[in-house]
């Protein structure tokens, strides 16, 4: 479970290149620019955009909401940005908890425009890492669309392994972190 500690001082990782901490109501802005430039990208691997109602105002609550659930544990959104904390690139987080065991998703999406630079798999690594270490993970996973080679690629170089596709209407590949000792 979460320390208590985390709501006054909400965790942040740093890497040589990248601030990944938890949503501020202040950022609704840089999401509302970050959403409006990638939504025609995301769209085809994200439910969430099929009924988006895109508005600063909005973001600004996504922002809020986003930050309420990171302190309560109900989702661990992480907002991506470079080390100078300016421009917001993506969303790297651990949905979908299980705290019995402790298991995770991680979900992540980049902005347009910064793919390329090796951000996103620097963001999974991390926030992985942060599962395992801080948290306990046992089992971590990231589901993508099996057309969705670069989600796909961003998650194996991060260190999952394919584990089995689920059917279904939308197949959903499953990938875990195999560094983890939960069967």
């Amino acid at each position: 479970m979460l320390p208590k500690v985390w709501r006054s001082t909400p965790p942040e990782i740093k890497t040589n290149r990248l601030l990944l901490r938890c949503p501020q109501e202040q950022d609704g802005p840089e999401l509302f620019a970050a959403i409006s430039e990638s939504l025609a990208r995301l769209r085809p691997w994200f439910c969430w955009t099929a009924d988006i109602d895109l508005a600063e105002s909005n973001s600004v609550l996504n922002a809020a909401y986003a930050r309420e659930r990171f302190l309560t544990g109900a989702e661990l959104q992480f907002y991506i940005f470079p080390s100078d904390g300016k421009t917001l690139l993506g969303i790297c987080g651990l949905a979908n908890p299980d705290w019995s065991i402790p298991s995770f998703e991680i979900c992540y999406w980049l902005r347009t425009g910064y793919e390329g630079h090796g951000y996103m798999t620097e963001a999974v690594t991390s926030v992985t890492q942060f599962g395992v270490e801080k948290l306990g993970a046992k089992r971590i996973e990231a589901r993508c669309d099996p057309a969705n080679r670069k989600g796909i690629a961003v998650a194996l170089r991060a260190g999952y392994t394919h584990e089995r596709t689920l059917p279904g209407e939308r197949k959903i590949a499953v990938l875990v972190n195999t560094t983890l000792d939960y069967p």
